[in-house]
């Protein structure tokens, strides 16, 4: 009975959910009633393809539902945070201030979200470290160091590998990785040109050492 009880009472929160997600959408994308079945119907169709909730679907949803939308490019949009949420365990709000901070970093069009999404998803299957954690330290090593990685010259692809590889060997978090390889980029920059000094080398090698890589 006690079972039963709780389930109802999670049946009734998760209708609660829904209905002010939808009046939420409702609000920030002035839709038909009609247009709000829609929503729902869609919303359930894409939890089940993509293994999760409508709740979840919904959730996310709200981020990019606005006038310039419409019903099946707010939902098309989401695809990308809903993956990278369900797989690092970040939430639907952090998954989607990451792709987009990515998306900035790395000068990409929102179009290849998904992108940024599956070469995170990659490089943490290929780490030795459980998938969630991978993904979550990569993106705080991201969003600490893209800017100053891209003005380097690497791509996401490049520097996503980078960042995956010094993390597992050391276990290090992402944001100290990050943070050595800002300095190390800043270095480097300088010694680009000729007035290159033994304090710049030894600041490198310094911050090479942070993350558990000796020069000699």
């Amino acid at each position: 009975v006690l079972n039963f009880v709780s389930q109802l009472r999670q049946g009734v929160d998760t209708a609660l959910f829904l209905n002010t997600a939808l009046t939420t959408i409702n609000e920030t994308m002035p839709v038909t009633k009609n247009g709000l079945v829609e929503i729902g119907d869609k919303s359930l169709k894409m939890a089940q393809d993509l293994g999760t909730s409508a709740a979840d679907v919904l959730s996310v949803a709200q981020i990019y539902a606005n006038l310039n939308e419409t019903v099946d490019n707010m939902l098309e949009k989401s695809k990308p945070t809903l993956y990278l949420s369900n797989a690092s365990g970040l939430s639907g709000s952090e998954a989607a201030d990451t792709i987009q901070a990515s998306l900035i970093q790395f000068d990409l069009a929102e179009q290849e979200a998904m992108r940024v999404t599956d070469v995170f998803e990659t490089v943490s299957a290929n780490m030795k470290m459980e998938f969630g954690r991978g993904i979550q330290e990569i993106t705080e090593g991201i969003q600490t160091s893209g800017s100053v990685a891209v003005e380097a010259g690497y791509d996401l692809e490049r520097y996503t590998a980078m960042l995956g590889s010094v993390i597992e060997a050391t276990r290090f978090d992402g944001s100290r990785v990050g943070n050595a390889y800002k300095m190390i980029f800043a270095r480097l920059g300088g010694a680009k040109s000729d007035d290159v000094t033994a304090e710049d080398v030894s600041d490198t090698e310094k911050a090479y050492k942070t993350i558990g890589i000796s020069l000699r």
